[in-house]
């Protein structure tokens, strides 16, 4: 800058006007220099913070699953109501999915509480994705024919197990059930 204000005096220019004019301009320059050490605090600011949602959110995950993994081996071991406890934290760390409650019906259907399994697929069926017909999964159809089979309400029970069989129609598990629901739909 004192070369370019020195040959500007030179030539001819006023001084002060000169020393206004570079003030001004030093003053601009400080401004915009400040402007920009905000910015990068704030963009700095905005990285640390995804960074913490992203450990947080992978947290939950761990969370999610390895308690998951807990209440199906508890359940497998026929520890039901320690496994319950653990669905039901499961459930309430991924509230918004219905991913916690297949195997948490699962476990009910092996306990033959076909009732409170129905209460709990009608539950994940309110946070499914969901298709034309319902449910987007046919192992909440199967589960929920089987459940109303298994409480004598077969109207119902053949229903859902027909929409299972219609989604997926090379199990043969979902088959079978069907004609076992029809076979005592019609014995009754």
């Amino acid at each position: 800058y004192v070369n370019i204000k020195e040959a500007m005096v030179k030539a001819g220019h006023n001084p002060e006007v000169v020393d206004n004019h570079f003030n001004h301009l030093n003053n601009h320059l400080k401004k915009k220099h400040m402007a920009r050490k905000i910015f990068l605090i704030f963009a700095a600011s905005i990285l640390v913070l995804l960074f913490f949602f992203y450990i947080a959110q992978k947290k939950k995950n761990n969370d999610f699953y390895g308690l998951l993994a807990k209440a199906d081996k508890l359940c497998g071991n026929g520890n039901y109501r320690q496994a319950m406890s653990f669905y039901e934290k499961v459930i309430e760390l991924n509230s918004s999915s219905s991913k916690g409650y297949g195997p948490k019906v699962e476990c009910l259907i092996k306990q033959k509480k076909f009732d409170l399994a129905i209460i709990e697929i009608r539950k994940a069926g309110a946070r499914s994705s969901v298709n034309q017909q319902g449910y987007s999964n046919p192992n909440y159809y199967y589960a929920l024919g089987l459940s109303y089979c298994s409480i004598g309400i077969y109207n119902r029970g053949t229903e859902a197990l027909k929409i299972a069989v219609e989604m997926n129609s090379s199990s043969e598990l979902y088959r079978k059930e069907l004609e076992n629901c029809t076979s005592r739909k019609i014995i009754d």
